[in-house]
């Protein structure tokens, strides 16, 4: 079954994102840190049952060129992408490539002292995700006040029918867009 570990909302300032999330949908960001050669830095909230969201932007101290901050200082804050949680990154890309997808290589990350791989489908339907893999380092949502609870993530269609053979979370759905529903003790239900 897919895990959702993630949700990812890029943003072209973070600290502007971050008072935005607190200010109007009540949710506080922790801060997370900068990705290494990915011209990108972070915070997070918890969404508890191991997931949270990762509000991603620019990093203003790394070169952006050719990054994907350099990709991201150029659109809107949106609802970018979103994770699966592996526990075998290897596996989990040989039973893609066995639905028709290529996938690529795993790929090493870090933020500070954590440390992950990532693999990304080549030439993904908008909505699809992509895999990560913490391997013995602990999860991030473990460390976070969970603030809001994941209710609904809506995929489009394409993205949906790619991810069909594969056993779906409760959560997930086919729609028009990818967006994501939270419920929140005290704003009620958000969508992103």
């Amino acid at each position: 079954m897919l895990t959702i570990d993630h949700l990812m909302w890029a943003a072209p300032d973070l600290d502007a994102a971050r008072r935005d999330f607190a200010d109007r949908l009540g949710l506080d960001s922790v801060p997370g840190g900068s990705h290494p050669g990915n011209g990108t830095r972070n915070a997070l909230v918890g969404l508890g049952e191991g997931c949270y969201l990762e509000i991603i932007a620019p990093d203003p101290a790394q070169p952006l060129r050719g990054t994907l901050g350099e990709q991201i200082a150029s659109r809107a804050a949106h609802l970018r992408t979103w994770a699966v949680r592996v526990n075998d990154l290897p596996s989990a890309v040989h039973e893609l490539a066995g639905l028709g997808l290529a996938v690529t290589e795993p790929h090493p990350m870090s933020r500070g002292e954590l440390r992950w791989h990532v693999a990304f489908v080549r030439g993904m339907p908008e909505g699809f995700p992509f895999l990560i893999d913490w391997g013995t380092m602990p999860h991030p949502a473990g460390r976070l006040p969970a603030q809001a609870r994941l209710v609904r993530l809506t995929v489009p269609a394409p993205a949906h029918t790619a991810l069909a053979p594969l056993v779906l979370p409760a959560c997930l759905e086919c729609g028009v867009a990818l967006t994501a529903e939270l419920s929140t003790p005290d704003r009620g239900t958000l969508v992103l």
